[in-house]
């Protein structure tokens, strides 16, 4: 879901393992899923949307991503 009007995003972090896979614009959001199920190495931060967008579908269009 996109960011709330007015709300300027922290970064774009695309996760591709575990039980919440996608593209995150909420750092807290993510350090509360980090805490009960993901792992830091399944992540990476990127500048824009689009960026990380495409970086999500290389990676489930490799069937790398599991949920």
């Amino acid at each position: 879901r996109p960011p709330q009007a007015g709300l300027k995003p922290e970064g774009f972090w695309v996760i591709i393992i575990g039980q919440e896979v996608g593209v995150f614009y909420c750092w807290s959001v993510l350090h509360a899923l980090f805490y009960l199920y993901l792992t830091y190495n399944h992540n990476k931060r990127y500048p824009s949307f689009q960026q990380a967008l495409h970086a999500y579908t290389v990676k489930y269009n490799e069937r790398s991503v599991h949920a």
